[in-house]
């Protein structure tokens, strides 16, 4: 039997609000984690009823936010609030996330940092061209140009 086939209906639930008491927990042990942030985020996101427990006060948008706050130098973090933006139909911040808060940042250089790069590129571009955004396109390609 798949563990989504377990006999208790209330077995999903019990789980994610094990884990988000740990993620929360985690977050207030060491507030510089950036990914448990992510994680957590994820998990409010895929099981919404647990932000109505009385002991969870975070939300995904808060969770993302303040990665961002934490470490605006990791475009990941942008770029995955920039995705729950969009998907939660705020189309236009998540368009301004990643022009204005990721796209600065793209010239750092470190280990893996060059596919998160490319990837903001690719979602820019495709953003950009949708909207007719000449403005932005020129942007891009001058940070293009510039950070080889």
């Amino acid at each position: 039997m798949a563990m989504d086939e377990q006999t208790d209906p209330g077995y999903r639930y019990s789980l994610a609000i094990a884990s988000a008491h740990s993620y929360q927990r985690g977050i207030e042990l060491n507030p510089f984690n950036y990914r448990v942030r992510f994680y957590f985020a994820g998990l409010l996101q895929e099981e919404p009823r647990v932000m109505e427990d009385e002991f969870i006060y975070q939300t995904p948008l808060a969770l993302l936010q303040e990665n961002v706050r934490l470490a605006p130098v990791f475009i990941e973090n942008q770029m995955e609030l920039a995705d729950y933006l969009k998907k939660t139909g705020n189309e236009e911040e998540a368009y301004r996330v990643l022009i204005e808060d990721a796209l600065p940042w793209v010239d750092l250089r470190h280990e893996g940092y060059k596919d998160y790069r490319i990837a903001l590129y690719k979602k820019i571009f495709r953003e950009a061209v949708e909207r007719a955004d000449r403005e932005s396109l020129e942007r891009l390609l001058r940070v293009i140009k510039i950070v080889k």
